[in-house]
């Protein structure tokens, strides 16, 4: 959960509300002042003219007044085959990493260690349990898998008989996050140090055999390739490890791509690296010890995990999986976005098919590489306009293989008026949706129907409200301190003039 709070005196060079303007005289208006033409044409509050408008940031269409889906649409790339539900059978919820292997599906988080059989159109919880919450995975082959929680330490786990997985050996130093397990050495990274080697030549006795420094806050390790790993290192970037010698791991140099690195993973000649906000990058392993970035793959949400399988890759953002073709990696090509029920935070990918660690559901998601398809995605389902009349504008992106087509809009309310920057998105394409309220004094609550050729989901839904009903807007904050990470105390009333945002979020 994410709170803003603004503590602000009088001041005409601070920011307008969204959707306003400061005129010569200080105040805040609607755009182009309060004849814009984004107030009512008429009684209604609409622009009924059917030619575009212009204003000084460009041109404006009125889509046609209706909204109802084509008769025929393209296939959808990307389709449920599965939701499994292990809440249901005692088992994982809050779920935050998952794995394949030998014909498994591991997944961890809160609840322990679930196995599940990951066949598509009949996934199954085959078995949970063995300790309490773990926040990573790695399958060990013969049925072993490894389980680590940065404050309790490693576990390993048999689960040769998925329907009772048994404790066989725990380490319980802390700071112990990603594994990677390659050739009967176990690499795990660790915490504020490096990197260590566990011997599992016997798993039910895990030696510890290397280590190397140089990390700081290293979250994942990606599989091996030709004696290298790699660090999704939130605070350095994509971090090399030389493993040649096993015994004695080598730190490199980081790749600093701008943004917190969650996750890494390998496919072939290139890595894909999940960088929050700024989506997945891929870089070219060409020279092992200095992967090049290539290119970047934004996705609309908050990208914490990516899985790369033979020229396939999904991507988990919190709201949903993104999907691209990178059989040519530095040209990659979109496949689609589908929205998932509920916080997808991991992903693993066999198969063609992707299986989606989404909060306290497991779910299987068939990816069709030759579907070409549009997919619409919206900024927001959500949005408030000013009581007193203005406009808000929401991003519309294709994150599809098509090219998408805007086929009409309607809206419950008289008042509320519809335009486009565009009726027409390429792959890739981001264009804009301006809604403009014409503001008599009554509240505002309305919806919006947006038709297009988006086959998964044609026809979406738009909220729109009025943003000054809340009682506690424009009243003063409660003053308060905290403690902040330098050691220093903040008062809120010492930053009078300034924005203030207080951030409230989990940490797994």
């Amino acid at each position: 959960m994410l709170l803003l709070a603004l503590a602000c005196a009088p001041d005409e060079t601070s920011p307008c509300a969204y959707g306003f303007e400061r005129d010569e005289a200080g105040n805040c208006v609607p755009p182009g002042g309060e004849d814009a033409d984004t107030a009512a044409d008429s009684d209604t509050g609409a622009d009924t003219d059917d030619t575009a408008d212009t204003d000084d940031t460009g041109t404006w269409l009125s889509l046609p007044a209706e909204c109802a889906a084509p008769s025929a649409l393209a296939t959808d790339p990307i389709v449920l085959t599965d939701e499994v539900l292990p809440g249901e059978h005692g088992g994982l919820y809050e779920m935050v990493d998952i794995e394949l292997a030998d014909g498994v599906a591991y997944a961890v988080g809160q609840g322990g260690l679930l196995v599940l059989d990951p066949n598509p159109g009949a996934a199954r919880v085959l078995g949970a349990g063995v300790g309490s919450r773990f926040h990573r995975v790695e399958p060990l082959g013969q049925g072993l898998v490894a389980v680590t929680h940065r404050d309790q330490g490693l576990i390993v786990v048999d689960a040769s008989d998925p329907a009772a997985p048994s404790q066989l050996a725990s380490l319980g130093a802390s700071g112990m996050e990603g594994m990677a397990a390659v050739d009967g050495y176990l690499y795990v990274s660790v915490r504020d140090q490096g990197v260590v080697v566990l011997d599992l030549s016997d798993p039910a006795r895990p030696v510890q055999v290397g280590e190397g420094s140089g990390l700081s806050a290293p979250w994942e390790l990606s599989k091996s390739r030709e004696g290298w790993i790699y660090a999704a290192d939130n605070a350095l970037g994509v971090v090399p490890i030389d493993i040649s010698d096993p015994l004695s791991p080598v730190v490199g140099t980081p790749v600093d791509l701008g943004a917190a690195v969650l996750h890494v993973s390998v496919d072939g000649d290139h890595l894909y690296a999940s960088t929050g906000g700024a989506g997945v990058v891929v870089l070219d392993l060409s020279d092992p010890a200095a992967p090049l970035p290539v290119a970047t793959l934004p996705t609309g949400g908050s990208v914490v995990m990516a899985d790369a399988d033979e020229g396939l890759l999904v991507a988990a953002d919190h709201d949903g999986i993104a999907a691209w073709d990178v059989s040519d990696p530095a040209a990659p090509v979109p496949l689609g976005r589908q929205a998932t029920p509920q916080f997808a935070l991991g992903v693993a990918l066999g198969n063609d098919v992707a299986w989606v660690a989404d909060w306290t559901a497991i779910e299987g998601w068939a990816i069709d590489r030759a579907a070409v398809a549009p997919e619409l995605s919206l900024s927001s389902s959500e949005v408030l306009v000013p009581i007193e009349g203005g406009s808000v504008e929401l991003s519309v992106t294709n994150h599809g293989a098509a090219a998408l087509s805007l086929l009409g809009a309607t809206t419950s309310d008289d008042r509320l008026a519809i335009a486009a920057s565009t009726d027409s998105l390429s792959p890739g394409e981001t264009g804009t949706l301006r809604l403009s309220f014409a503001g008599d004094g009554s509240a505002l609550d309305a919806s919006v129907c947006l038709a297009s050729d988006d086959p998964d989901d044609p026809e979406q839904t738009i909220m729109v409200g009025t943003g000054n009903g809340d009682p506690y807007i424009g009243l003063a904050a409660p003053d308060f301190e905290l403690p902040g990470i330098d050691g220093n105390t903040y008062r809120l009333s010492d930053q009078l003039g300034h924005p203030v945002m207080l951030a409230y979020f989990a940490t797994w």
